[in-house]
């Protein structure tokens, strides 16, 4: 793989990343819900 297509596919993997943030994030409307949210993985990985 020369330079330039292994500068590409770090792009497409970098865009991937932000995407796959940018949907995780989305239903976050405030620090609450996503500390809410926080918690309760937590206990569930507690009790698994």
């Amino acid at each position: 793989m020369d330079d330039q297509e292994t500068v590409r596919e770090i792009l497409s993997q970098m865009l991937e990343a932000l995407q796959r943030i940018e949907r995780r994030f989305a239903p976050i409307q405030s620090p609450n819900v996503f500390f809410s949210r926080m918690m309760e993985s937590t206990v569930w990985m507690l009790f698994a």
